[in-house]
């Protein structure tokens, strides 16, 4: 019988794979196939090895490198592990070299420090002998969002969250004073400017801080066509007299006739005054006047206090803690969705993965443009919008996992490094078989893909119900949403 088709197009399209992201995302992550001199070293499972090496001993005697991985081949085929409900995986051995001044020689060995499942198919695993995918997750997208909410009293509020892909969360809010605070991880509490005195010691004056907000201009106070000029502004930084450390009149304050007889007779020479035209009780010269820090260190002081009360202070570990809080990559990382929807929405060129100064002062001018023209100037942020949202992959999800059992296992192998070794066993301690144990790194595997809040068994009721569980969103899990228990 002859076939008639009276279709126009010749071609058909073919279908493409509908569990590409899945699939792509597990199989860049751990990058098996290229040679291990030619992997990216900022990318998959490479990069998170390469973040916690090289490993040193409290006393920098000893260091151990890390030089590459390979995988070896499964030990069971895939009916073999479906008929004795094993997983499908092969190990993973990574290149470890040790060196010191105290060893006699090099140490070079492959280490096995865990095992990793192998897909099948699209995007499932055989795990324990059943078919496991893991539901691909859709979260708020790390960067800066605006919003603004109507409070009880009928005032329009506006805040907004600075949102690291691994961090401390930062909530710029009004409060009912007028004044601009702060919430670090929803509890520590301090007023906006003291955080941006911290981040850098540029910032940390209050002369400094209204230099970069505002308009500022020196007069005489001897000249005699200034004083039309000056009254009636704000002071943009103190006024102080020779041998007296007690400002005869304050930053933020609001030049009076009588202050300014008073500076041109005690012999005054200069000051400077804000030429913006700005209310006296403007939100940000509010926020200044709250601020209790004066300095770099004492705004360290104040947030250290804040975050550990009841800690020792010491000037060096108050430096430590909010370096390795806020500006250590390893604990504080915009990522690079972050970094690009920072750039976007505050029109900034920066490239550093961790929060910079001139982040969070672009991030104050923004907010303070919402502020003082109730949303003319600047645009607010939806987060139910979706491209406000970001789709968090298998690769994402188990690098989360990766760096928590990664730390554990550098502050063990710190410990090993740290013993006291007599000459003659120190090649035997120190050999990187006996200073690395897979238990941590091959129990968070484990845990991920068997007992994980996304690890599901495929719903295989037929093709279709499959390929439906392995596309599906989910906004639960970690970092994510909680089912809320009646």
């Amino acid at each position: 019988m002859e076939i008639r088709h009276f279709g126009k197009t010749k071609d058909i399209i073919p279908v493409p794979s509908l569990v590409n992201l899945q699939s792509k995302s597990y199989d860049q992550f751990l990058d098996s196939e290229i040679a291990a001199d030619k992997r990216d070293p900022a990318k998959g499972l490479e990069a998170i090895l390469r973040e916690f090496f090289p490993i040193t001993g409290y006393d920098d005697q000893v260091q151990v490198s890390y030089h590459g991985y390979v995988f070896s081949p499964p030990q069971h085929t895939i009916d073999e592990c479906r008929d004795l409900g094993l997983t499908f995986q092969r190990g993973l051995k990574v290149k470890i070299r040790v060196s010191g001044a105290n060893i006699p020689e090099v140490l070079e060995e492959d280490v096995h420090i865990g095992y990793f499942p192998i897909r099948i198919g699209g995007g499932e695993f055989v795990i324990n002998g059943a078919e496991r995918t893991i539901v691909t997750q859709i979260q708020r997208s790390p960067g800066v969002d605006f919003s603004s909410e109507t409070s009880p009293n009928g005032r329009r509020v506006f805040s907004c969250r600075i949102i690291p892909e691994r961090g401390s969360w930062i909530q710029v809010e009004m409060t009912s004073k007028d004044i601009l605070q702060i919430k670090i991880d929803k509890s520590a509490k301090v007023v906006a400017t003291c955080f941006l005195r911290a981040l850098s010691p540029d910032f940390g004056t209050t002369e400094q801080i209204i230099g970069h907000f505002f308009n500022v201009e020196e007069y005489s106070v001897q000249s005699r066509a200034v004083k039309e000029k000056v009254i009636g502004k704000i002071l943009a930084r103190d006024v102080l007299v020779k041998d007296n450390d007690e400002p005869l009149g304050k930053a933020c304050e609001v030049l009076t006739e009588s202050q300014f007889e008073n500076f041109k007779g005690l012999g005054v020479d200069k000051i400077a005054v804000i030429t913006d035209t700005v209310k006296p009780d403007d939100i940000f010269l509010n926020t200044l006047r709250e601020d209790e820090a004066t300095t770099h260190k004492e705004a360290l002081l104040r947030i250290y206090r804040r975050l550990r009360p009841g800690n020792p202070t010491d000037e060096v570990k108050v430096q430590e803690f909010f370096t390795d809080r806020f500006l250590n990559e390893q604990r504080y990382n915009l990522g690079a969705v972050g970094r690009f929807r920072f750039n976007r929405k505050l029109k900034i060129e920066g490239t550093a993965r961790v929060l910079t100064v001139h982040d969070y002062l672009a991030t104050l001018k923004y907010l303070l443009g919402l502020i003082r023209t109730s949303s003319a100037q600047g645009e607010l942020d939806d987060i139910d919008h979706l491209g406000n949202r970001r789709v968090r992959p298998i690769a994402d999800l188990l690098s989360d996992e990766l760096r928590a059992a990664m730390l554990k296992l550098r502050r063990a192998v710190k410990e090993k490094l740290s013993r006291d070794l007599q000459q003659e066993d120190i090649a035997a301690a120190l050999a990187p078989r006996n200073l690395f144990n897979n238990q941590a790194v091959d129990s968070a595997i484990q845990n991920f893909f068997q007992r994980g809040e996304l690890s599901q068994v495929v719903d295989q009721s037929n093709l279709l119900s499959q390929l439906t569980h392995e596309r599906r969103l989910s906004a639960l899990g970690p970092g994510g949403l909680n089912r809320k228990r009646a």
